[in-house]
């Protein structure tokens, strides 16, 4: 069995488990007296809130050896790997939470727009930056950057 080196890994954003208890509470309190379309039409309308302002591009990254992973928490969103042997150089954007950054997305007042950072790649080979939106868990997307920017010099 062949051993890996996990340089880092994250978990998914902490609002993922807050709508699932959210939507489990929600069906446990509206089943007993209401229809199940009822249920499901609040479910519907409180999954596209969260998912909306909260949990999109909601992801989990992983480097290894020379690999980044990043696996997204919805199906719809693929999952990425990236050959960090061929990044030459790696930047950042931040999201709303981080607004006086000289790295932020939109500056002051951007919060429904951009939850959400940007890793920005440069691929050898490639014309175009590599621009991938992730959600990671609160603090863990400064810690990721600093084991790439650590991994590729």
């Amino acid at each position: 069995m062949k051993h890996e080196n996990i340089y880092f890994e994250s978990y998914y954003p902490i609002t993922l488990y807050i709508l699932i208890s959210a939507l489990l509470l929600q069906g446990i309190l509206l089943t007993p007296g209401g229809s199940i379309g009822k249920v499901l039409f609040y479910s519907l309308l409180m999954f596209l809130f969260f998912y909306m302002l909260l949990l999109r591009f909601a992801c989990r990254l992983k480097i290894k050896e020379d690999v980044l992973e990043v696996v997204y928490a919805f199906p719809w969103d693929k999952k990425i790997v990236i050959d960090l042997a061929k990044v030459e150089s790696i930047d950042y954007a931040k999201g709303f939470y981080d607004p006086f950054s000289n790295q932020s997305l939109g500056g002051l007042f951007v919060f429904p727009k951009y939850c959400y950072d940007q890793l920005i790649l440069e691929v050898k080979g490639e014309e175009v930056l590599l621009t991938l939106n992730i959600n990671t868990r609160i603090f863990q997307f400064d810690k990721c950057f600093k084991t790439l920017k650590t991994l590729i010099k």
